[in-house]
């Protein structure tokens, strides 16, 4: 195992909320201050000049040319998308405010590049007539086309969706619901599927991107999540999972340095819940991305209950109440967690579950050997539990095998993030006027 050590000072304004992601040997981590963002790619470029410690951040964006009251930054392959959400007022003199949403497209060759495949490097969409600043962004990058889903607790301002084709700079609303009707949230399923998460109804909703000189949402099938107690009682979700490629994609041409290959098709997501009051206060739901594509096939509208998938599709798990939703990045099947202080084991320690069943099948024949000292290895294949507590109607049970390696070193780290090669391991110090970000990088060897 290879280790860097670097120190990041991540801007000159507290940080509102800090993101980070890593796919194909690249690495972003970006914070948004007020009101400015700080966005580093290219961590490590590839295994061979990491190997001999080229290693830097190649490019920072820093966007200072409006007020940035939400923003959400994504990358795919060589586009970098700033996504921001900004009062225009000033500028259009409108009166009730003009908010706008507004992309920002950058190659990552370069620092502050505009992409050179978009005709218009800055895209700008409005939103509702009235509607105040105060909404919350979404967006997700496959190939060509940027989903956006814009909400707002406003009851009288709409959830919108935007679908746009970033090379051309058109865009289009795909869906315009009542105000509360889902989370800001959304991931590719394929190319023209996505999932949603309800919120009103508390369930995911598979849908089609329609064809046509008008695109707009069918949806395929709703998959409800465990019944609630009462209403209103979820406060947050998130959806984590490595984005898929079209075919005109292609990895790193030093990808076959890589030692671990992930399985696109053993891709796993993971939904986080956060309830406002009782507990659990935190529920983790990890599902394969394929069990999704699934059920989307099937079409028609319908509603599935609970019951008749979640147990055999799912794993759930309760996450501690420490009041902040864990960042669970997963990594093909491959899922990384630090082990916080209320956990049995000692706190500091790294678990990584893996959901592939090829490699599930290998640590248990490994963890059946007697001869081999598995107290880090474990493997899950039956069901688990996660107690009603005061939020849900029922206990939750769900029984996707996965097995668990637990680190022997103790890192300590509040943020995780895992390619197919590395472990990126960040701690957090934060002053006045500064977030500081001391980052470890470990070079998983053949």
């Amino acid at each position: 195992m290879f280790n860097l050590r670097m120190v990041v000072n991540l801007g000159d304004a507290p940080s509102n909320r800090f993101t980070a992601s890593s796919r194909n040997g690249r690495f972003l981590i970006a914070t948004d201050g007020y009101p400015s963002l700080h966005a580093h790619a290219d961590l490590i470029p590839s295994p061979v000049p990491y190997l001999h410690g080229a290693v830097g951040f190649d490019n920072v964006v820093r966007v200072e040319d409006g007020l940035v009251q939400r923003l959400e930054v994504v990358f795919n392959m060589d586009l970098l998308a700033v996504v921001s959400l900004q009062d225009n007022s000033s500028s259009s003199n409108q009166s009730p405010p003009a908010i706008i949403i507004r992309i920002r497209l950058l190659t990552l060759s370069g620092t502050q590049v505009d992409h050179p495949l978009a005709t218009n490097p800055i895209i700008e969409i409005p939103l509702a007539p009235g509607a105040g600043i105060w909404y919350y962004l979404k967006a997700r990058i496959l190939g060509d086309r940027l989903v956006v889903v814009a909400c707002q607790n406003d009851s009288q301002i709409p959830d919108e969706i935007f679908l746009v084709f970033w090379k051309t700079g058109t865009f289009y609303s795909l869906r315009r619901s009542p105000s509360r009707t889902y989370f800001p949230e959304v991931m590719f399923l394929s190319e023209t599927s996505l999932v949603l998460v309800q919120k009103r109804d508390h369930a995911l909703e598979l849908c089609n991107i329609t064809s046509g000189d008008t695109p707009n949402l069918e949806t395929l099938c709703v998959l409800s999540l465990p019944p609630l107690q009462h209403e209103d009682l979820h406060g947050w979700a998130t959806c984590t999972g490595d984005a898929i490629s079209v075919s005109e994609e292609t990895p790193p041409e030093d990808s076959c340095l890589i030692p671990f290959a992930s399985d696109p098709n053993e891709a796993m997501l993971c939904f986080v819940i956060e309830y406002t009051l009782g507990s659990p206060p935190q529920l983790a739901i990890f599902m394969r991305r394929r069990s999704l594509c699934e059920y989307a096939s099937r079409g028609g509208g319908q509603t599935f209950l609970w019951d008749s998938w979640g147990p055999s599709a799912t794993r759930c798990l309760e996450l501690s109440n420490d009041g902040i939703a864990p960042h669970i990045q997963p990594s093909g099947s491959r899922i990384p967690m630090p082990l916080d202080a209320s956990d049995d084991e000692e706190p500091g320690r790294i678990k990584i579950r893996d959901f592939h069943p090829r490699r599930l099948r290998h640590a248990l024949a490994l963890s059946q050997d007697p001869s081999r000292d598995n107290d880090r290895l474990k493997v899950f294949m039956g069901p688990s539990t996660v107690e009603r507590g005061d939020t849900f109607r029922d206990d939750i049970v769900s029984s996707l095998p996965y097995c668990e390696m637990t680190s022997e070193e103790t890192y300590d780290y509040d943020e995780i993030v895992i390619d197919d090669e590395r472990i990126v391991g960040m701690v957090f110090e934060q002053g006045r006027l500064m977030t500081v970000v001391h980052i470890t990088t470990q070079h998983l060897g053949r």
